[in-house]
């Protein structure tokens, strides 16, 4: 009876099963094609390409049955994926295992039955192609060999979708690079779920690192697990690993790992994890990372996948940097529309009572706090008898704040700054997470600014319960609210005395850091505000008679000529208002950028201008936010000039080419101007018509195509193979376009041919007559054709050694190649790990002896079992053995011992050679490596061997390393897991 899989690995078949991405997919032709063949071959009713899930056995292509799945306990291919070798079954009525399977006694009423297993990218056997007929039936055995090499052909069409998913990811990040038209949180979120889609992991998290605070900005994560927002302790998080490792961090079995006692494990018991700090403007910022409750064992996370990773994290810091540059600019413009409002309502509403709470509002929006008060700070005739009024005071979701609110802000700023006895040093004060300084319950966290007004604390702005907390930063960045907030105080103060209406308001607009003008266009007299020439770094002092061609001469001259026409445009009624952004010349001799306004507000009789007022306002943040946003999108289309794929867009209805990047044009011959007169259907042949129309169902289904292969016409007529994808999207205007990406795979086809032709010649071309040399010369040394001279013999010797030399290199190159393509088969049994070492000494022997080198076992581990195919496990100790007896001098000893630890196994082989240098150690276990490449080199070899051991003992579930002292001799060894399963030979 055939042994079922252990737990553990039916864990890891079924992972390799759903590593292929068919599971519930579409039919596929190419899949259909080959069961169709096999159907013929063998002739059957039947053919299914079965794929064996946890209960279940789900059909991708199907001959004969109507069928798309049957339960896994009752199915035929269960028991054919146990093995290798192909399950046959000529009569099921006749076979103890069957004759009662519902399957046998109803429909399908199955007598016959071949299944050969169909394995993953990683060996596990995941399903089968099976024949089946109502009839009973004998393979030939020309049968069997076509129906495993359909088999292969089907498991080489698996691994090729699972590349083309890993290439298409990377595609999908291209694309997303050039996206102009979705907000950065719209991007990061796909660009999440592209990662979590590519690695097959359901958490993907962007986080933003402030201190020990974690905060999850954007993620991707099943329903009810993780929102966007979310705080924690770093500590609590693999993150804090991420980085304190300083580079990409992969772990494939957390629990398994030295972070087994993280608290974050402890916690959410997330196995594997992958991620990758993050850096804005050149300041750490946060982490991009994914991760899973499953370990990613054995196979662990792939180059591919580390390499997307990378390109995927410096893509995700591109657009934080162009999201913080929007948010930059967006709160630059919301400070400035809140200034100008509060000064609008100031000046019409008197009071200024609904410009202060209209201040205070936006400044809860700009913040993001909860809640916040505006209080004036009064004082009796002692100094430090001070009180706290409150003036005005809002809530972010309410009108305003209720009493007990009210009040519980109030105490805390009153204990914030009244207690020091010198309030004209009074300073703003940033308090923490439920500071037990602030003596009010209801306040987690704290903003106080003071309002200094001549050297003198007149009020206070306090804020609470930002989720972000508070910083230095933002109070920075409020200082011209601030400042508003200051001056318009003080304007209340002036206007409450009655004393001059335009001194108040010169104060308040002096306090909002704009310059104001006032232009008598009958004299010729300007009026300005010192901020009108700080802007420039000048004074009102340094103004000369003639301002007006003072200030002209400040202007660009490129931006001159527009001033004046925007101006004689509102001079004739066309615009309401003269708007203009211009640049002007600064003391110091460079540029600054301006936004001014204005407008006529007085005018003659005969209806020309005669008195205009206006603003001037310092922009040149916000115009090198703008300039950096600007380059930003300059860098994508240089993503798409510069990419090694073709790009094209094409118009959907006519088809014709909008544009197109130089990677496309390139293998076609054409110019841009040529190809940008053609259609899509220009360059594609007419048998290719079915394709496209397929391609163009599945673009007006899904708004995807592709990815598929066809042709592309070059200018010349000739053709050139290619793979197309593509997208639907519409531009503002409703036009709808078609993006694809075009990839000239003419060299990959020629490089796929020309290693089959390699591989070919060296099976057939070589290996058979270097067998017939190696052979014949053999026997020519062993003396059957006769005593030759000493010196013929030598020779003979020499080309006995060298053929035998090549025949190994020959074997190597084979062995590599299958371990590359994963055909080379593995049957993993518990073997004691003792027996197989004594059977790979015995074996060795006498090439110990023809070096004079002695092989002692020199410790030993009793009962101890791995999970091993026991050939391969024998070509990785003979290497060793032979590595150690080939580098060790005469007359030495090579030790062989090994030692159990907790839950693993591990053998030693020890020389006593000359040791490897340091400069090797790195390229030990690379193809073709050996530390004397020389010609004239003294150990033979091929360089493929170690190379050849580590992928063996990786394919085995184990780990193979080596230590190693110029002059003492190296270590190699060997470590696998300890295997709990009783073997078959035992049961």
């Amino acid at each position: 009876m055939l042994t079922p899989p252990s737990p553990e690995n039916e864990i890891e078949r079924l992972r390799s099963l759903y590593a292929t991405g068919l599971l519930d997919t579409e039919p596929d032709e190419a899949f259909d094609r080959l069961t169709r063949l096999a159907q013929s071959i063998v002739g059957t009713s039947i053919c299914l390409i079965s794929l064996v899930d946890r209960e279940r056995q789900w059909f991708k292509s199907r001959q004969g049955l109507d069928a798309e799945q049957t339960p896994r306990e009752i199915s035929f291919c269960g028991h054919a994926i146990l093995s290798d070798g192909i399950l046959e079954v000529p009569d099921a009525t006749q076979d103890a295992r069957f004759f009662d399977n519902p399957l046998v006694t109803g429909d399908p009423n199955i007598r016959f039955y071949a299944g050969a297993p169909l394995h993953g990218d990683d060996g596990y056997r995941i399903g089968t192609l099976c024949v089946i007929d109502d009839k009973p039936h004998q393979m030939t055995q020309s049968q069997r060999l076509a129906l495993r090499d359909i088999a292969d052909c089907i498991e080489e069409q698996i691994r090729t979708r699972q590349q083309k998913r890993a290439y298409a990811s990377l595609q999908s990040l291209t694309r997303l690079s050039t996206e102009a038209n979705e907000s950065p949180q719209a991007l990061l979120r796909r660009g999440l779920a592209l990662g979590c889609g590519f690695l097959g992991m359901p958490f993907g998290i962007i986080s933003r690192i402030r201190g020990n605070d974690y905060q999850v900005l954007l993620q991707v994560s099943p329903e009810n697990t993780l929102e966007d927002g979310q705080h924690f302790e770093l500590g609590d998080t693999y993150c804090s690993v991420t980085l304190t490792h300083g580079q990409l961090l992969t772990i494939d079995h957390m629990g398994q790992s030295r972070f087994s006692s993280h608290p974050c494990y402890r916690a959410f018991a997330l196995e594997s994890y992958i991620g990758t700090a993050l850096t804005v403007a050149g300041e750490p910022y946060g982490t991009l990372n994914f991760s899973s409750p499953d370990p990613r064992v054995p196979a662990g996370f792939t180059d591919v996948e580390r390499e997307f990773i990378e390109l995927l994290s410096d893509w995700v810091n591109e657009v934080l940097e162009r999201w913080r540059g929007d948010d930059l600019l967006a709160w630059q413009e919301q400070m400035l529309a809140a200034i100008t409002r509060s000064q609008a309502l100031f000046i019409r509403e008197p009071g200024g009572g609904k410009a202060f709470r209209g201040l205070l509002m936006d400044i809860l929006a700009l913040t993001g706090s909860k809640a916040g008060v505006i209080a004036e700070v009064h004082s009796s005739t002692h100094p430090n008898d001070l009180q706290l009024q409150t003036l005005y005071a809002c809530h972010a979701d309410l009108p305003a704040l209720d009493p007990a609110q009210e009040n519980e802000i109030s105490t805390a700023l009153r204990g914030v700054f009244f207690a020091s006895a010198d309030q004209h040093k009074a300073q703003a004060f940033v308090s923490g997470d439920g500071n037990s300084d602030l003596a009010a319950p209801g306040v987690r966290t704290l903003l106080g600014i003071p309002v200094i007004h001549k050297g003198r604390l007149v009020a206070v702005l306090g804020l609470t319960d930002r989720p972000d907390g508070y910083d230095e930063s933002l109070i920075a960045a409020l200082a011209p609210i601030t400042g508003t907030l200051e001056q318009l105080l003080d304007a209340a103060r002036i206007q409450e005395q009655r004393l001059d209406t335009e001194r108040r308001l010169q104060s308040v607009i002096e306090g909002t850091r704009i310059g104001t003008w006032e232009w008598n266009m009958l004299t010729h007299a300007i009026v300005m505000n010192e901020r009108m020439l700080e802007i420039v770094g000048y004074r009102l002092n340094d103004l000369p008679a003639d301002a007006r061609a003072f200030l002209r001469s400040l202007v660009h001259p490129d931006d001159l000529q527009h001033c004046d026409r925007l101006l004689h445009q509102h001079f004739a009624g066309e615009l309401d208002d003269y708007d203009v952004v211009v640049r002007l010349r600064h003391k110091a001799g460079h540029w600054v950028w301006a936004h001014e306004r204005g407008r006529v507000m007085r005018w003659t009789l005969s209806g020309e201008p005669m008195l205009m007022a206006g603003t001037r306002a310092d922009i040149t943040e916000m115009k090198a936010a703008d300039i950096a946003l600007r380059d930003n999108e300059a860098r994508y289309r240089a993503l798409f000039e510069l990419s090694p794929v073709g790009i094209a867009l094409n118009d959907y209805e006519t088809g014709l080419f909008i544009d197109v990047n130089e990677s496309l044009l390139l293998p076609s011959g054409y110019s841009r101007d040529e190809f940008l007169g053609l259609s899509y259907w220009d360059t594609t042949p007419k048998e290719y018509e079915a394709d496209e129309q397929r391609q163009l169902d599945s673009l007006n289904a899904t708004g995807r195509y592709g990815p598929y292969e066809k042709e592309y016409i070059r200018k010349d007529g000739t053709r050139y193979p290619v793979l197309l994808q593509g997208m639907l999207l519409e531009d503002l205007s409703g036009r709808k376009m078609i993006w694809s990406i075009v990839e000239d795979i003419t060299e990959p086809k020629r490089l796929a041919r020309m290693q089959q032709e390699f591989v070919a010649t060296v099976s057939h071309e070589l290996r058979t007559p270097l067998t017939a040399i190696a052979g014949a010369l053999g026997l020519v040394d062993k003396g059957v054709a006769g005593v030759l001279p000493d010196k013929a013999r030598e020779m003979v010797a020499i080309a006995h050694k060298n053929s035998a030399r090549l025949s190994h290199l020959i074997d190597d190159l084979l062995d590599m190649e299958k371990l590359i393509a994963g055909k080379m088969r593995f049957e993993l049994r518990s073997y004691d790990i003792m027996a197989l070492i004594r059977e790979g000494l015995a074996q060795n022997s006498s090439y110990a002896d023809q070096y004079g080198v002695q092989v002692v076992m020199v410790g030993e581990a009793d009962n101890a079992r791995v999970a091993v195919d026991a050939q391969r496990f024998q070509q990785v100790l003979a290497n060793l053995l032979s590595n150690a007896i080939k580098f060790s001098t005469a007359g030495g000893t090579v030790s062989v011992s090994v030692s159990q630890h907790e839950d693993t196994v591990r053998m030693d082989v020890v020389d006593t050679g000359s040791g490897i240098p340091v400069e090797f150690h790195d390229r030990i276990f690379s193809k073709f490596s050996q530390a004397d490449a020389s010609d004239t080199r003294q150990k033979g070899g091929t360089g493929l061997g170690l190379a050849i051991c580590k992928e063996l003992v990786e394919r085995m579930a184990g780990t193979i390393g080596f230590e190693s002292e110029m002059g003492r001799g190296s270590v190699f060894y060997v470590e696998f897991p300890l295997a709990n399963a009783t073997p078959a030979s035992d049961r």
